[in-house]
């Protein structure tokens, strides 16, 4: 969620990022301190051997559309979702973010090198 949120919020990745990586983003914009941030909660999910990705937890990837419409269309409002979620979800962006959980390739669209 945070590579999918990242656009909408990233003045706040930003300084959390600075706040826990301190010297590793100096120098870096904004965003590259974001994703800076990003790599660093991947590697220590890498480092403690958690998964990252929905089929690393065996949830099945053939009802992800449905799924993905289901909380758009019935469950946002009541989780909080437009209030609590920094970015606006659609039912597009809702089923395309399924699909990078359950394959764990929302993190490795970012270039983490830190």
């Amino acid at each position: 969620m945070l590579s999918f949120n990242l656009p909408s919020c990233i003045e706040k990745l930003a300084y959390v990022s600075k706040q826990v990586l301190g010297d590793e983003v100096y120098g870096l914009s904004k965003r590259e301190a974001g994703n800076a941030f990003i790599c660093s909660v991947k590697t220590l999910l890498e480092d403690m051997e958690l998964p990252i990705s929905l089929e690393q937890w065996n949830v099945p990837g053939r009802e992800l559309d449905e799924f993905a419409e289901y909380i758009f269309k019935d469950r946002q409002h009541v989780y909080g979702l437009p209030r609590l979620n920094p970015r606006k979800l659609t039912l597009e962006n809702m089923k395309e973010l399924m699909h990078h959980m359950h394959e764990g390739t929302l993190l490795a669209i970012l270039k983490c090198s830190l």
